[in-house]
């Protein structure tokens, strides 16, 4: 059995609510909901395993869950049993930034009445073989998928995902619960979450070559108020060490420095220097320095650097507890019978209480004409449910509870993030709001969201 890498997945509340087009008329039109990935260029990867299907076979998934597939599972469209190698895709959703990544509607379709979803976990299985031959699970045959949910509830119904008519179909109601499970966390991928970077320490490292610079600091707003600044080196390619490059600094014929912030870097900054040479040629030298400091500058550096410490390590404190209180709160097993491929839900209806309900524009600065609306998701509540708005012509009915704490944003085109921070959220007021018509101006966070991991990074933020 081939087994490729499988992200682990924390469990989080997700909900999602979709409204329609011409939601300013009295007459409501039914939304009409498609399976459509936000991001551009990128959707949640599957994790694929190639099995032998004449046997039995249990694969098992790298966050405990299982697979259980019976041997002679598989059949071709003519109803032949496949004996050839087949590959099993298989991948989850869990996390908000998930579900969003992949663009599959929550919404249950009953009668005229559309109603959001809170699931308990989702994935989705696919098979297939090395000659493309369509696989189905046999008539008189099921899969078994153990789904790791650290939700504990036995209300939770399980759904099927029919593509053709792009809505859910309740298979099972009130899955039943076996025993707790326990699974490890990922102090790595805790770490990752963090949306901050580690601060970086001011302080002159003695044993290095320190240097100074002629800069205009009216150019750099960030050094503007240091009157002591000096340079030292901050990579580790000798070939690249101001100090065995000393021609640098030799001002005899024309000398240009330019200093760039490094992206990614609290401190850094990149350094392009020019000599032009007796002969007219420019010889060129680019490398990686940090500022040191010194005197009153120095100690009220080394106090922004040791507060900054102390709220980037409370923030790990944090997320590892948050992690460990998830693994306690739940990881039980829900076992999952499958007659086909497909999308499966393990979800309840959910009702927010005493929501504002107002006739919502949505404006997009420098995104005026982007030619198409973009899906809104309001990320809510303490256990970050998420709720979905389709808009048409920049237009929908918005609900939102009030006493959540909420947070809008939209991937626009480029995966361009733009957001309604739950700090406006607080400002607004019920009176401006209910019944009435009200602008929503997004903002620019002038981030780019290209995968699910930075998308989760954000959302770990708020």
């Amino acid at each position: 059995m081939k087994n490729s890498k499988q992200t682990p997945a924390l469990f989080i509340v997700l909900l999602s609510l979709l409204f329609l087009t011409g939601c300013f008329e009295e007459k409501k039109t039914a939304t009409t909901f498609k399976i459509k990935p936000p991001i551009a260029g990128h959707d949640i990867a599957f994790t694929s395993f190639t099995i032998d299907p004449t046997i039995n076979q249990t694969i098992t998934l790298e966050n405990g869950g299982s697979i259980v597939i019976p041997a002679n599972s598989f059949c071709n469209l003519k109803g032949e049993k496949i004996t050839t190698p087949v590959t099993i895709g298989y991948r989850e959703f869990k996390k908000t930034s998930e579900i969003i990544t992949s663009g599959i509607p929550m919404t249950y379709k009953q009668g005229d009445e559309e109603i959001p979803f809170e699931s308990a976990g989702m994935f989705e299985l696919t098979g297939s073989t090395s000659g493309n031959t369509e696989v189905l699970i046999a008539s008189d045959k099921t899969v078994q998928v153990n789904m790791v949910s650290p939700k504990a509830d036995n209300d939770f119904n399980f759904y099927y995902y029919d593509k053709e008519k792009n809505e859910w179909i309740e298979k099972i109601k009130a899955v039943e619960l076996p025993d707790p499970v326990v699974c490890s966390i990922d102090s790595a991928a805790v770490l990752a979450s963090l949306s901050m970077e580690k601060p970086e320490d001011p302080s002159c490292q003695t044993n290095k070559f320190t240097f100074s610079l002629e800069i205009d600091k009216t150019q750099y707003p960030q050094l503007a108020s240091y009157n002591s600044i000096m340079w030292q080196y901050a990579g580790t390619d000798p070939s690249k060490d101001p100090e065995n490059n000393k021609w640098i600094f030799d001002k005899s014929s024309g000398h240009a420095i330019e200093l760039v912030k490094k992206e990614g870097s609290p401190i850094n900054y990149n350094l392009t220097a020019t000599i032009t040479t007796a002969n007219g040629k420019q010889k060129t030298f680019k490398t990686e320095i940090r500022p040191v400091l010194f005197g009153k500058d120095m100690k009220a550096a080394e106090a922004t650097f040791n507060k900054q410490m102390k709220t980037y390590n409370a923030e790990i404190v944090k997320r590892i507890a948050a992690a460990s209180q998830q693994q306690v709160q739940g990881n039980v097993m829900r076992r999952l019978t499958v007659s086909k491929f497909g999308i499966f839900n393990c979800d309840r209806f959910y009702n927010r209480p005493n929501v504002i309900q107002t006739n919502a524009n949505f404006t997009f600065k420098g995104f005026e004409k982007m030619g198409g609306d973009p899906v809104l998701y309001l990320i809510c509540g303490e256990q970050k449910a998420v709720v979905n708005y389709y808009m048409n012509e920049g237009k929908c009915s918005f609900t939102f509870q009030p006493n959540e704490k909420n947070t809008l944003i939209a991937i626009l085109p480029g995966n361009q993030l733009f957001v309604f921070s739950n700090e406006r959220f607080k400002e607004l007021r019920k009176s401006e709001l209910s019944g009435n018509d009200f602008t929503f101006k997004m903002t620019d966070t002038y981030k780019n969201v290209n995968n699910t991991e930075e998308l989760d990074n954000f959302i770990g933020s708020l």
